[in-house]
């Protein structure tokens, strides 16, 4: 009876080995050797080419994208897009923040002379008020299609008169410094200018076209397209606008 038991204890006790090895060595080839690349598969051998790896399949595939970037036509784009942006910010410049003007009257001598180009602020007038005695360029009210510079002198419910050489509103003398002693010539009014329109007049009174003479005598506050702020040609001629 012992020796049976020693020989059922015997052969369990050779067996326990051999199965914990079997555990350990396989527990030991899942993971990488010392000399495998943790990156690198088991599957792949350490001969196999850096060609033949994923990696270098999508670097071959944005080749075709790289050769576009040395071809003609995008050296041509390189050229063209940053004009193109300039002229829009050109654009958007002239016609929202700042512009420029040619007059070619004398109807506001002396403050701008004859030729003369102006510089133009269209903020001015987009995000303030119109005053009196401001110069502004608008949209002629008797054909929209031209444009005038004057100086504002009636406001909307003004009334405007002109006698004895003199412009008054409201019964007021208006001060004109900005003329310099030129003399407004005849008798004028009275006007009565409506909500949302302003009266024009030149500063060289004898000679202007302006709302004294027009058929549609005043000027809608949507017609105002900037204030008129320098003389910037020719050089010599170069000042701020009297306002």
């Amino acid at each position: 009876m012992r020796k049976n038991g020693n020989k059922s204890s015997g052969g369990r006790h050779a067996k326990r080995p051999k199965h914990i090895r079997q555990e350990s060595v396989s527990s030991f080839n899942d993971r990488p050797s010392p000399e495998q690349s943790p990156e690198q598969s088991p599957e792949q051998s350490p001969e196999q080419s850096p060609e033949q790896s994923p990696e270098m399949g999508r670097r071959k595939r944005r080749r075709p994208f790289k050769a576009l970037k040395r071809s003609p036509v995008w050296t041509v784009w390189n050229w063209i897009w940053p004009v193109g942006l300039g002229v829009l910010a050109a654009r958007i410049l002239s016609t929202w923040v700042i512009g420029f003007a040619y007059v070619p009257s004398a109807s506001m001598v002396p403050a701008i002379q004859n030729p003369g180009h102006i510089l133009l602020d269209h903020l001015a007038t987009e995000w303030m008020p119109i005053y009196e005695g401001e110069v502004v360029v608008f949209h002629w009210p008797d054909n929209p299609t031209q444009i005038f510079v004057k100086r504002v002198i009636g406001l909307p419910g003004d009334t405007i008169v002109v006698k004895n050489g003199h412009v008054y509103r409201n019964g007021q003398e208006l001060q004109e410094p900005y003329l310099h002693g030129l003399y407004t010539a005849g008798n004028y009014g009275p006007y009565h200018v409506p909500p949302g329109h302003y009266f024009m007049m030149g500063d060289n009174r004898n000679i202007s076209d302006d709302s004294r003479d027009w058929v549609h005598k005043y000027v809608p506050r949507s017609f105002i397209i900037a204030r008129a702020d320098f003389e910037v040609w020719p050089p010599s001629e170069f000042h701020q606008i009297p306002q």
